[in-house]
């Protein structure tokens, strides 16, 4: 983890190098697209007037918008635990998480559709996994499990804040009883 990032509570925890990077190559992107359609913009301005110079800017800007947003969405993911409870945001998603339900931080792959990435992975008490995007690092598949090792002593960091801010909270795996199953015989 980043030097400028420390574990402590009521604080957004990130890696901002990471952040960084990702909203800079997603505002690119948008300007990129913007930057192309100048020129066309131009030459309609020339053959068809101001208003096709406007609606062919309007149409890079419909083209580079979604860009803008995830770049928006990259800039605020991080991880939040707090006294009212845990909020993990991601670029896509925010979750929140009751602090006593929280089991532990464990170095795992997550949002895995073919590759996943390297992070936290937040297990609550209902069995349920919730990687922390903005506390994970890009790599290559074959090197996941030297990212992982190298991720230990940031989830020990925060196991123990979550035993700070939670000394009752579950420390097992909620795990349903088959005793009460009605099963004909």
């Amino acid at each position: 983890m980043s030097p400028a990032t420390e574990v402590r509570p009521n604080a957004w925890l990130r890696r901002p190098r990471r952040i960084r990077w990702f909203v800079v190559v997603y505002v690119g992107l948008a300007v990129g697209f913007i930057a192309m359609l100048m020129p066309l913009a131009a030459r309609a301005s020339d053959t068809e007037g101001a208003m096709a110079f406007v609606w062919t800017l309007l149409f890079g800007l419909v083209f580079s918008s979604p860009c803008l947003f995830y770049a928006h969405r990259v800039s605020r993911a991080g991880l939040w635990i707090g006294p009212e409870g845990i909020v993990i945001r991601g670029p896509l998603r925010t979750k929140r998480v009751a602090g006593n339900s929280a089991v532990s931080f464990e170095p795992g792959v997550g949002g895995s559709y073919g590759n996943g990435t390297p992070c936290p992975i937040l297990t609550s008490s209902d069995g349920s996994e919730i990687g922390v995007w903005a506390l994970g690092r890009e790599g290559l598949v074959w090197n996941f499990e030297e990212y992982l090792e190298e991720m230990r002593p940031l989830c020990e960091e925060l196991n123990g804040l979550l035993e700070q801010l939670y000394p009752d909270h579950v420390q097992t795996l909620f795990q349903p009883s088959h005793a009460g199953s009605t099963q004909l015989r």
